[in-house]
């Protein structure tokens, strides 16, 4: 079983299927964290990324209105980590982007807490 979040961890979720956002954020506020979210296009999630401070943000790769590297691209400076679930598979990134994360859908909830507990070590551990 993999511990919680750190106290006060807040995630950002962009995921348009209503069935994975809730998921997601059941999984997030289970393991203590805070939801930010969830948002179903770009421009509701960049306005949220604007508008709040985040310790990582969760992105579905194909969103209502487009796909999330706009959001990644506003991230990336902030020393924000995420993770991009997609449907294609974890090597599925662009080739350009090697440090971007990636975690498939579907998708184990113990790995996917898992792995967002691993990127926020540097920064919150």
């Amino acid at each position: 079983m993999v511990e919680g979040l750190p106290t006060g961890c807040r995630v950002l979720v962009a995921e348009d299927d209503p069935m994975l956002a809730m998921r997601i954020e059941d999984l997030i506020q289970d393991a203590g964290g805070e939801v930010i979210g969830p948002f179903e296009t770009v421009a509701e999630t960049a306005a949220a990324v604007r508008a709040n401070t985040i310790d990582i943000a969760i992105l579905d790769l194909s969103l209502k209105d487009g796909n999330a590297y706009p959001i990644a691209d506003m991230l990336d400076p902030r020393a924000v980590p995420f993770i991009f679930l997609s449907g294609y598979g974890a090597d599925s990134g662009p080739t350009d982007r090697p440090n971007w994360q990636w975690h498939s859908k579907p998708f184990v909830a113990e790995e996917l807490l898992a792995k967002v507990k691993g990127l926020l070590h540097p920064y919150r551990g």
